[in-house]
């Protein structure tokens, strides 16, 4: 027992706090009312590696000779609210926790849970576990099924984190913002060594075709025959039948046609005959008048560059969302709110033809020019730590893209009513 609690004290501060801190403390304290067994020592020796962690069930029933049932569920129990902020530290699977939960149909979400889906609860869970997090049990549901919008990059980062520090009384969780960056920051290292471990597992699969061939070739037999070209070609049995094909035979001259002359014609001899000398008036020629033909100027017959052709856009529902600018924003209606309000109805009824269709719908709205606006008014006035109509004051004097404060209010309450 010495030994044990000696090992457990030499610990990492930071990982022997993980299951000593006095949330997990009250924990084990329910746990042990309610199976009547005393899980120090156990906690101490899972710990320190001295039990393995995935036979934890075998030396519950041993230790407190507990049937197979009870020592199966007070495995799970200590696996899913002690060990799950070590579980790294101890090799823990957690695809194999919270099998449960994810398996009932929850009250948001009726898809069928998959085993790449569990995996990520549990990591969620874990991170919960991490950072110390009071929360209730619905409340901790609630917080799982919000990160889990942020995992799969349905949700932003900024509008994750204001729902985790928004006071509970409007459907938030009351997080202080260094809680809120350092559950984020540990959802980002599970997710990215999620990925990381996804990679390393998937391995090309070898193709022993060549490795067939090679053995095909090196266990051929060879005959001086198979290198005779001569006889390879001799498709029509010429060599065996006698022929000669040792000498070389000239090349053939090509024969020039003769073209035949007719014989030419006999040449009478000629009589001179004396010149005849004539006196001619001259000749008067009159000048040629030419009509004038008026010229036309060269016509331009430059073609137009294919870069001077804009190609046009056709776009469905979903992209008239992602590429929607400030002009066809306010182009909607007059009134922001009814503008927000045919966006929310358009991505409703794309919801309605299909779920995904949905999911992309609002996904396509917060990569639109007009959601990084405002997005880019927001960051500005929490980074600069000034009011919003003065970030606003500000891109109007610069010249740039800039939301009206009615604009602003309307897309926030659109933002926080697309939820999925």
């Amino acid at each position: 027992m010495f030994d044990y609690l000696e090992k457990f004290n030499n610990l990492d501060p930071k990982i022997k706090e993980k299951v000593s801190n006095p949330f997990i403390l009250g924990v084990v304290d329910s746990l042990e009312n309610k199976y009547n067994v005393d899980l120090a020592a156990i906690i101490m020796r899972i710990m320190i590696k001295a039990i393995p962690i995935n036979d934890l069930a075998i030396h519950l029933a041993d230790e407190f000779s507990l049937a197979q049932e009870p020592a199966q569920k007070l495995s799970q129990e200590l696996k899913e609210k002690v060990f799950l902020g070590v579980a790294d530290y101890l090799g823990l699977d957690l695809s194999q926790l919270f099998v449960a939960p994810v398996q009932s149909v929850s009250a948001e979400s009726s898809a069928i849970a998959n085993p790449y889906d569990q995996e990520i609860e549990a990591a969620i869970r874990a991170a919960i576990v991490e950072m110390n997090l009071n929360l209730s049990p619905e409340s901790g549901e609630k917080l799982v099924a919000t990160t889990k919008l942020y995992w799969r990059e349905v949700r932003s980062k900024i509008d994750t984190r204001s729902v985790l520090v928004k006071p509970t009384t409007d459907a938030g969780f009351s997080l202080s913002e260094a809680a809120a960056d350092g559950f984020l920051k540990s959802i980002d290292t599970k997710k990215a060594a999620m990925i990381s471990r996804k990679q390393a597992s998937i391995k090309k699969p070898e193709s022993g075709v060549l490795a067939k061939l090679g053995e095909l070739a090196k266990s051929a037999t060879r005959n001086e025959s198979d290198y005779n070209l001569a006889s390879l070609l001799d498709t029509k049995h010429e060599i065996k039948g006698g022929l000669d094909l040792k000498h070389e035979i000239a090349p053939v001259k090509p024969v020039v046609p003769t073209v035949p002359v007719a014989p030419a014609a006999p040449i009478a001899p000629s009589i001179p005959v004396p010149p005849v000398v004539v006196k001619a008036a001259p000749v008067v020629v009159p000048p040629v008048v030419r009509p004038v033909v008026p010229v036309k100027p060269a016509e331009n017959k430059v073609k137009p560059r294919l870069e001077d052709i804009k190609p046009i856009r056709i776009m469905n529902p979903i992209d008239e969302l992602r590429y929607m600018d400030l002009v066809n924003f306010r182009r909607m209606a007059k009134d922001p709110n009814d503008i927000t309000k045919k966006i929310k109805s358009r991505i409703k009824l794309l919801e309605g033809e299909d779920y995904e269709k949905g999911l992309a719908a609002v996904t396509a709205w917060r990569q639109s020019p007009v959601n990084k606006t405002y997005l880019k008014i927001i960051n500005n006035s929490m980074s600069q730590g000034v009011p919003i109509k003065q970030v606003i004051t500000a891109l109007m004097n610069q010249k740039q893209d800039y939301l009206t404060p009615e604009e602003v209010e309307a897309i926030i309450t659109l933002n926080s009513e697309l939820k999925f």
